[in-house]
């Protein structure tokens, strides 16, 4: 296929550190003192670190996260991802 990219369609002159924000919805199953379960659409890898925005009937809070264990289930029939993240300090 010649119309096919081999090389990447950007590149940085001068390579920086930085951080990369994406949103995700999970949804809380449930919470405790230091860990928070819940459900996600993609995977995420152990050791990672997040934050969560919780938003209820109150004002949104940050919880700060690390990813502790990832386990693939089925929840209607859909492939889903259920989420161990530790709260961090």
């Amino acid at each position: 296929m010649p119309a096919r990219r081999r090389e990447s369609r950007y590149r940085l002159s001068r390579p920086f550190d930085g951080s990369f924000l994406s949103f995700q919805e999970v949804d809380i199953e449930r919470r405790t003192e230091r860990e928070i379960f819940a459900l996600s659409d993609t995977p995420v890898r152990s050791g990672e670190r997040l934050r969560l925005d919780v938003f209820g009937p109150g004002p949104r809070s940050t919880v700060h996260v690390q990813l502790a264990k990832t386990t693939p289930i089925i929840v209607g029939g859909s492939l889903r991802y259920r989420l161990c993240l530790e709260i961090v300090d």
